[in-house]
């Protein structure tokens, strides 16, 4: 199985499997995974069993959205107040 196949097998990114390969939890056979022998070693080393690393691929970035959706850098800006004492101020390039 490649890492491809390997993360979506976990519900993970393929980031995460890489991290895996990079910390020595995978199992190779040639250029593809050994599954089982890479499940026994995640659940020998994960703190969990086989719990992400990075988001799983079906969960989108949410961040500063109302709703569905995105604000503009500027929506989001107009929402920052500055503390006491500082004042706004705009730079110009």
């Amino acid at each position: 199985m490649n890492q491809s196949a390997f993360a979506e097998l976990h519900g993970v990114s393929r980031k995460t499997v890489t991290k895996w390969k990079e910390r020595g939890w995978l199992v190779f056979a040639g250029d593809d995974i050994d599954v089982d022998a890479s499940n026994a070693n995640l659940k020998k080393y994960r703190r969990d069993g086989t719990p992400t690393v990075t988001q799983p691929v079906t969960q989108p970035v949410t961040q500063g959205t109302k709703g569905n959706k995105l604000k503009t850098v500027t929506l989001v800006a107009s929402d920052v107040t500055p503390g006491a004492g500082a004042e706004a101020t705009a730079n110009s390039c």
